[in-house]
């Protein structure tokens, strides 16, 4: 159990004495109020406790994947191979990844839009903000079952748009990302402000890379954790691999073509890599690209990833 869900546990743990007390004062023949309690963060809830009281929040530490991630040169044999797979598929994709030699793209991105890929960064700096038992119930609904209201109520409690943006924004410079801008204004109604952010797949990938090296005690650890634990349908791509943590994220663009995002890592092997991905397939259809890009992923954990060392992490 990691070091905040712990002092929510107790937090929770110390209303139950409360309420205790509170009945046997009734006893005496005090009266109180019903003492509402909120879910334990958990992916499937099942016991409830309260919110924690005033915790100090974590400095947000630099972390990167290495000394400077940069993008690798293209094989030509490589670039080769994945352009037939995606004219086999048809539609349009970029799969970028970072491993010991580097930064790798593959493939033309269709679109840039974070769409809920964003909630990854967003989830760090609301728990950054406030590491309480009601945030960790938020977090954990928005990244394991994409849920936008509980991501809503993230960026909300981060204050005003441009205050939301700016600690979002924190995170992704702090992990390997820091051209990357969270948009504050919603530019494209009915979706939100957050989710419409400019974020290209190898920024996405090298904070991936940043995300996976991050220690497990950092806030930044905890919820790459709870990004191990996505609902299956959501499990598509990065989740082919082996002890994955992934997010998805998804949206309309084009004319109403779905286009989807990922980020995270897996295991190949003995391996680890960090992935990030962008796709649309030929129809349009979420699908449809979602099951492309499992497939891309199985390719190229079959062809490709042996082949290579896997991510180093800066000491």
């Amino acid at each position: 159990m990691s070091e905040s869900r712990r002092e929510a546990l107790l937090a929770g743990l110390g209303t139950a004495a409360l309420v205790v007390l509170v009945a046997a004062l009734g006893w005496l023949g005090l009266r109180s109020g019903d003492l509402a309690a909120g879910p334990v963060p958990s992916a499937t809830p099942t016991a409830s406790i309260a919110s924690p009281g005033p915790t100090t929040p974590r400095p947000t530490p630099t972390v990167t994947a290495s000394a400077t991630p940069t993008l690798v040169e293209p094989d030509a044999a490589l670039t080769e191979a994945f352009d037939e797979e995606v004219a086999r598929l048809g539609g349009s994709y970029a799969l970028a990844w970072l491993d010991a030699e580097g930064l790798h793209l593959l493939g033309s991105a269709p679109g840039s839009t974070a769409w809920s890929t964003i909630k990854v960064p967003l989830s760090v700096a609301a728990l950054e903000a406030d590491p309480g038992a009601a945030t960790w119930t938020d977090v954990e609904a928005a990244l394991t079952r994409s849920d936008n209201a509980a991501a809503d109520a993230l960026w909300a409690g981060l204050g005003d748009p441009e205050a939301a943006a700016a600690a979002v924004d924190a995170v992704l410079t702090a992990y390997d990302s820091p051209a990357t801008r969270t948009e504050s204004e919603r530019v494209s109604p009915p979706f939100s402000p957050y989710g419409q952010t400019v974020w290209s797949v190898t920024d996405a990938a090298r904070f991936a890379g940043a995300l996976a090296c991050a220690p497990a005690a950092t806030t930044a650890g905890e919820v790459r954790q709870v990004m191990s634990d996505v609902v299956a349908d959501q499990r598509w791509g990065i989740g082919e691999l082996d002890s994955a943590h992934l997010k998805g994220g998804w949206g309309p663009e084009g004319g109403g073509a779905y286009v989807l995002r990922q980020l995270g890592d897996g295991q190949v092997g003995t391996e680890r890599f960090a992935l990030a991905l962008s796709a649309r397939a030929e129809d349009g259809v979420y699908a449809s690209a979602a099951g492309d890009v499992t497939g891309l992923v199985r390719w190229w954990a079959e062809t490709v990833a042996p082949e290579r060392e896997g991510l180093t992490c800066q000491e």
